[in-house]
């Protein structure tokens, strides 16, 4: 474990005097830190999981056990829960907590989770679970070279451990869970499996965080989740009773760094800001923004020519953050240079909905079998499977540009991809077709794997055809193709030919919640 003290002086960031001081008053503030903890609010988390397989819908992977660490605090309305990481119980079919130094399990419930903050809360109805445990208090996000004690049940061990380092950036990171982007705290104590959902605290013992997630190749260096994202977790619990999400403009941005663009643009001497190169169709800046608007600022905070805005001071973030810290439907005010004229607008903070959706944590997969045919939309847990965890090298390359790439032009629009060709008869000579996706069905470009369904079994014709994105076609003879169904069904144990949700985009099944054991994710 490496102490405050040694990393600040490793890193050479202090005066030799300053350092000598710090070593002296950090192993003391560790040790009352640790005569204090509150290891009774700390529970060690017991998940069961069983996630869907994407390559075949109507089924699941075997079940698996996984685990990690979660706290008591009070939710925005005085009631007690625990705090964890949404990584831990996504997809889980049973949750089981056990508080430190106890011998019994209580079964627990998820009761709302948010898989892009990585966060997720927890229910225990029995009453002699809460018996001596006193919520966690979230203290401010905390300042760099701020000593931190991490605790958790790293490793599937049963005892506690505590692990102290010091902040060594506060910025906007991927969380890997969901690949979000969003504020987070770089730690250098020593978190590893078992740890994520357990707190970090602060020299006061406040919780300055909770870990969520490591990286494997570089020594010490950890994450924990600041308490501004917590709390816009817990306000959306608050007001709608679930996760609702963190809000995005929906452009895409380019950097103003180059003299000759500033001046291209219009911008005046001493001016900042970004330059719009695209506004998503269905986003909260569509009919609002146009491209090659020039961002100056947002409520406000003027924006650098590199896409950050000032903070805490003498710290430098994404701009991003600051429509990420909006609650949905709150106004955010733009500052826009058009055409070199200064306009002031206003659009109304929303969620952005992707065209491939990063995951899919809690819902059954949506499918079509036809005639031995099998298709399902395209989400990234599509491309998991398909290649693993190097996935965006190995899976089908035309499907990895459209999840990374690709943006909705509708509400409800999918990718519909030909993910599995069961043989049969009648779809002999299609089997090399898996990967390819749908782009006409009897010359009609469905919007979705429900419009797909509609445009396949109304068709009175002779045959179904449909056409590829790569031009290859698929022609099927509607008259035998029910009985073409139905023996696939009977041969691969399928027990519905499909799992649709409405054309509008609404409507799918729930299914348990688990941890898809995301990589990186600790």
């Amino acid at each position: 474990m490496m102490r405050a003290g040694t990393c600040a002086a490793a890193a050479g960031l202090l005066s030799a005097g300053a350092r000598r001081a710090l070593a002296a008053r950090a192993p003391a503030r560790a040790l009352t830190l640790r005569a204090e903890l509150p290891y009774t609010s700390i529970v060690k988390v017991f998940t069961s999981r069983s996630s869907p397989h994407y390559l075949a819908p109507w089924q699941n992977k075997p079940p698996a056990d996984t685990g990690g660490s979660a706290f008591a605090i009070r939710d925005l309305d005085g009631v007690k829960r625990l705090l964890t990481n949404a990584h831990i119980v996504a997809d889980s079919t049973r949750i089981m907590v056990r508080r430190h130094g106890a011998a019994d399990k209580y079964p627990a419930r998820c009761i709302s989770i948010g898989h892009e903050p990585d966060l997720a809360l927890l229910d225990v109805a029995d009453a002699a679970f809460w018996e001596g445990v006193e919520p966690l208090e979230f203290g401010p996000v905390p300042q760099l070279r701020d000593v931190v004690t991490a605790v958790g049940f790293p490793g599937g061990l049963d005892n506690i451990s505590v692990t102290v380092g010091v902040v060594s950036r506060v910025d906007t990171v991927q969380y890997i869970h969901a690949a979000a982007n969003l504020l987070a705290i770089q730690i250098d104590a020593g978190i590893n499996g078992g740890n994520s959902g357990g707190p970090a605290f602060d020299v006061s013992g406040r919780v300055a965080g909770v870990a969520f997630q490591n990286v494997p190749d570089a020594q010490n260096v950890a994450y924990i989740v600041p308490e501004p994202i917590v709390r816009h977790f817990l306000n959306d619990f608050r007001a709608h009773g679930r996760y609702v999400g963190f809000c995005k403009l929906g452009v895409r941005l380019q950097t103003l760094e180059n003299v000759a663009l500033r001046a291209h643009l219009g911008l005046a001497p001493g001016q900042t800001g970004v330059v719009i190169n695209a506004v998503l169709p269905v986003s909260a800046a569509a009919g609002v923004l146009l491209v090659n608007d020039v961002l100056l600022a947002i409520d406000g905070v003027p924006i650098a020519n590199d896409a950050s805005i000032e903070w805490r001071g003498n710290e430098r973030i994404f701009l991003d953050y600051l429509v990420t810290s909006k609650a949905v439907g709150e106004p955010i005010a733009l500052s826009v240079l058009r055409d070199r004229a200064p306009l002031q607008l206003s659009v109304t903070a929303a969620t952005q909905a992707p065209l491939v959706p990063v995951h899919q944590y809690g819902e059954l997969p949506e499918y079509l079998v036809y005639a031995g045919l099998v298709f399902s939309p395209l989400v990234q847990p599509m491309l998991h499977d398909w290649g693993s965890i190097d996935w965006y090298n190995t899976a089908p390359r035309r499907l990895v540009e459209r999840a990374l790439h690709g943006s909705l032009d509708k509400k409800g629009q999918q990718v519909i991809v030909l993910c599995q060709v069961l043989h049969d008869e009648a779809n002999a000579g299609y089997e090399s077709f898996t990967g390819l996706t749908v782009e006409r069905a009897n010359g009609v470009k469905p919007d979705n794997l429900a419009h797909l369904a509609r445009l396949i079994h109304e068709c009175t014709d002779e045959f179904v055809i449909l056409t590829l994105d790569d031009a290859r076609i698929i022609a099927l003879r509607t008259s035998t193709a029910a009985q073409a169904t139905a023996r696939v069904q009977a041969q691969h144990r399928i027990a519905r030919a499909s799992n649709l949700r409405s054309e509008g985009g609404d409507g799918l099944a729930p299914a348990g919640e688990l941890a898809r054991g995301e990589v990186h994710a600790a």
